[in-house]
């Protein structure tokens, strides 16, 4: 009479079929930039890779099984002798180690050999405020040696056209935008939709910010009373709505209206693509009109 597997056996064969499913997914997302998938293609993805690749792995242990008789589970012996678990469980065990270490392998294999969105580097699940707010100042003292973490001051304007200014006290840190909020400290100043120049607001100590509230933030570092700023980016290159020597004209012109010391350029890649930093320092050269021109200082491989 047929024996089934009890729901042990059962759960282990569904981790099985699912192993190199999850192992490709999970690889592949560190290398996946973008938006998400729905939980319907992620959950596709797995049970496909992890059907055909399972599929491969059995085809492997049966080759091996002709090779040498008796070294895997017997599916035949499995399916209609009752306990034969029970009574094989070295060679259980060893099939089991067997198909979870080569599907693994399979799976790694292909996530590696199949093109991703980001095939050039790992993509680091964290939020453009965790990169500007923490570890680029964090880097900028690494970068520097100095001994203290540059203050992030920052400019927030919101959607109604309210800014505020003030020293980044706190925020959430969270990769997905929805019910981020942003605390501001220090010495706080306060502009009105229409005003020419934003006031102090000395009755006030911190002010609570949204993310549905905001439609912009301007950052600069403060070094020891030297003003640094930046620009952080995922890949090796600046290019805006206009190209390159837009983006390096628009960091040259915040540079200038913030009398700015240092210009910080970060990347998650090993280095910049050819002619970005020639081209920011052409367009500071360009447009300073007075005071001395910033450092341009370069800061590889963030994040990794």
């Amino acid at each position: 009479m047929p024996v089934v597997p009890a729901t042990v056996g059962g759960i282990v064969v569904l981790v099985l079929l699912v192993l190199p499913g999850l192992a490709f997914e999970l690889i592949r997302q560190r290398r996946r930039a973008g938006r998400d998938d729905s939980p319907f293609v992620e959950a596709s993805r797995v049970l496909v890779a992890g059907l055909s690749l399972g599929a491969i792995t059995e085809a492997l242990l049966a080759f091996v099984s002709l090779v040498g008789p008796g070294s895997i589970v017997s599916l035949s012996g499995l399916f209609t002798t009752e306990h034969w678990v029970t009574d094989h469980l070295l060679v259980s065990g060893w099939t089991a180690w067997a198909y979870g270490l080569v599907s693994v392998t399979l799976a790694a294999l292909a996530a590696a050999v199949l093109p991703g969105m980001n095939p050039g580097g790992h993509n680091h699940p964290e939020s453009g405020w965790v990169t500007a707010f923490d570890r680029l100042p964090r880097l900028i003292r690494e970068a520097q040696q100095l001994p203290a973490t540059p203050v992030a001051r920052l400019s927030v304007r919101l959607t109604d056209g309210t800014v505020y200014v003030g020293d980044r006290a706190e925020f959430s840190v969270g990769s997905a935008p929805e019910g981020r909020e942003l605390l501001l400290g220090g010495e706080l100043l306060s502009r009105p939709p229409g005003a020419a120049r934003a006031e102090p607001t000395a009755e006030w100590h911190r002010i609570l910010l949204r993310e549905n509230q905001i439609s912009d933030i301007l950052v600069q570092y403060v070094v020891d009373g030297r003003i640094v700023i930046g620009e952080a980016k995922s890949n090796s290159t600046l290019r805006g709505d206009k190209g390159t020597e837009d983006v390096a004209k628009g960091l040259a012109y915040v540079a200038q209206l913030l009398s700015a010391d240092e210009i910080v350029l970060a990347t998650s890649r090993t280095r910049w693509a050819k002619g970005v930093v020639s081209t920011v320092r052409h367009a500071v050269s360009k447009s300073w009109i007075r005071g001395p021109q910033p450092v341009i200082q370069e800061l590889t491989k963030v994040g990794s």
